[in-house]
């Protein structure tokens, strides 16, 4: 029974109750020396309770749960042998009986699948046996830290809150039992972990008043309240993803602490989650004081990993610095030399995504160089650096907002590449939405004549594509948004009658798609403004032009999203007669204009007066 408790196999807590019933079945036979005891029952619900958790992550990750079986079916046999150990003990067999160990193995599994209220209940029904004469079912130090883990976990509102008042409670003695339960670490680093995982606003204050109290209590002889590593890098968390505009001087602070710490010396996770928080800050020396961090970690001998240079190049691509991809392309190629951190996938992305987020000239040809020497490592055998559909997608970004002359050219290619390689079965390379609107993007930014019909040309290969079965391929409100804005600024002077025509009509169809709902509400004036640009740059003037621009700013007045930039256009764009048929009754017509001067009801969903 205890080989099979041990053995890690998906029926080994069938297997174990299966020898359990045939040990209590020689028993009754005569076989005396066949007769289970208590190490015998709680062997056999340690198996089921290890098979129960392995089902409901099984079900959790929407799988079959196959031979492993219903984890709720498993922990009712869970409690039935608790039972039948509570009624063998009942008959007078003092072998046989439930008991703290027994039930600590209960809650362990109520806090591993997220049953925040059974693990209370289960610790209730302890407490309440304890005081009714059953001292062997007093809970422990481990009753209490697997129903604080249990709450910490819980997605239940206030489950959390009753974590912390738990251990309060725990901290100041007033627990519903007879002798004193202090918190140790584990106690502590449950909550925390609980609490800096959360979203709360001031959960990282928390952390840091539970830290104290690790320390205050240490201090004062309780070397089970130590603080330990883990301790210092939930604090250091905590404060990473409260988004504190000084969130980044608090863990350096934490850090230098650590490091000069005669007990707890930081590791490469406590470094490596420094790194990631000046990555998030505003502040514009954050990436020279990592690179000072992560080069300190050398000297005090702490091993820098894959996640620490993956946090350093995230903190430079993040900065926004001129040189930003420049000095993550450098670390990057450091990685490649290295022999003991080699990068990954992310690592590759997060320098592409530096380049595409650069809009410098010459960025697409750095950023696509860098997935061929991606493709080349991965070819060669090293399956952590497979491209995926979102590198070739900052790929594609990066020449799209390059603006270099060979930038529509390269984009458009990329894209076949990945459409051909799609076709062939590597999903991986699927295109996606972002990939196509570069490409629209790269189109649109170009001086083209024909751009409209080109960034028609990518959409019918989205259509396409979405109807072939590709879900990621569905146009949405920004793919007709960035072809309306290419029709609108279709060259007037260097493009033909029939390219105008043409570009209209594309601008129609797409104005006509954006209005139906079917890729989202515009939210903004842009989409109207755009389109009457698109009136006055394509259409001749006259009657026609006219009565369009009327019937759009008709529109923009009825969903009440008329803002200061529409009617400038309007002045802009439209004959005399027409702007004083749109805007002479509300005195628009000239002059400084404010938001306020707008009637009411044209305004009244722009979102700065919502």
């Amino acid at each position: 029974i205890a080989a099979f408790a041990r053995s890690g196999r998906h029926d080994a807590g069938d297997r174990a109750e299966e020898l359990l019933q045939r040990s209590l079945k020689l028993y009754r036979e005569g076989q005396d020396r066949l007769k289970p005891d208590s190490i015998t029952f709680i062997s056999v619900i340690d198996a089921l309770a290890k098979q129960c958790h392995k089902a409901y992550i099984e079900a959790k990750e929407n799988r079959a749960a196959r031979k492993a079986g219903d984890h709720s079916v498993i922990e009712k046999r869970i409690q039935n042998l608790l039972s039948k150990m509570q009624e063998i003990h009942d008959s007078g067999d003092d072998h046989v009986r439930p008991c703290t160990v027994s039930y600590n193995i209960l809650l362990d599994l109520y806090a591993k699948t997220s049953q925040a209220d059974k693990a209370e209940q289960c610790l209730k029904f302890m407490n309440d046996s304890c005081r009714n004469g059953k001292k062997h079912m007093k809970p422990d130090i481990i009753s209490y830290n697997a129903v604080l883990l249990a709450l910490s976990q819980s997605s239940r509102k206030n489950d959390l809150e009753k974590a912390v008042n738990l251990l309060k409670s725990m901290e100041d003695g007033s627990l519903p039992t007879e002798i004193s339960i202090k918190p140790d670490t584990v106690s502590y680093n449950t909550v925390m972990n609980g609490l800096a995982k959360s979203k709360q606003s001031g959960a990282n204050r928390q952390v840091e008043e539970m830290i104290l109290s690790m320390e205050e209590r240490y201090k004062n002889g309780s070397s089970q309240a130590k603080p330990n590593i883990i301790s210092y890098n939930i604090y250091i968390d905590a404060w990473s993803r409260s988004g504190d505009n000084d969130a980044s001087n608090h863990v350096e602070e934490i850090l230098e602490k650590m490091i000069h710490s005669r007990d707890v010396k930081p590791d490469t996770i406590s470094f490596t989650s420094v790194i990631n928080t000046f990555s998030k800050s505003a502040d514009k020396d954050t990436p020279e004081r990592a690179q000072k961090i992560f080069n300190s970690m050398q000297s005090l001998g702490v091993q820098q990993t894959r996640y620490t240079y993956n946090a350093l190049i995230n903190c430079w691509s993040r900065s926004g610095r001129n040189d930003a991809a420049e000095r993550a392309e450098e670390i990057l190629l450091n990685m490649t030399q290295l022999h003991d951190v080699s990068p990954d996938s992310v690592t590759f992305s997060s320098v592409i995504h530096s380049w595409a987020k650069s809009g410098k000239s010459g960025s697409g040809q750095r950023a696509e160089r860098i997935l061929d020497l991606m493709e080349n490592i991965y070819k060669s055998g090293d399956r952590n650096v497979k491209p995926n559909k979102f590198t070739y997608g900052s790929v594609l970004n990066s020449w799209a907002k390059s603006g270099d002359d060979d930038s529509v050219e390269n984009s458009l290619k990329l894209l076949h590449r990945m459409e051909e390689a799609y076709k062939n079965g590597n999903d991986d390379a699927r295109p996606t939405v972002p990939s196509y609107n570069a490409v629209i993007h790269a189109f649109a930014r170009s001086n083209s004549s024909t751009k409209a019909s080109d960034c028609e040309m990518i959409l019918n290969s989205m259509l396409e594509s979405h109807h072939n079965g590709n879900i990621d391929a569905k146009p949405n409100l920004q793919t007709y948004a960035t072809i309306l804005n290419a029709c609108a600024y279709t060259s007037p002077q260097y493009s033909t009658q029939q390219e105008k025509s043409n570009a209209f009509k594309i601008a129609r169809k797409c104005f006509k798609a954006i209005l139906s709902g079917a890729y989202g509400q515009p939210k903004s004036s842009i989409i109207f403004n755009t389109f009457i640009l698109a009136c006055s740059n394509l259409v001749p003037p006259g009657n026609k032009r006219d009565q369009l621009i009327a019937s759009v700013f008709d529109e923009c007045c009825n969903r009440g999203l008329v803002d200061t930039r529409t009617i400038l256009t309007i002045r802009r764009v439209s004959s005399l007669s027409l702007k004083r048929e749109l805007l002479d009754e509300a005195r628009l017509i000239n002059g400084f204009i404010k938001s306020d001067d707008i009637p009411v009801q044209w305004r009244s969903n722009v979102v700065e007066y919502k």
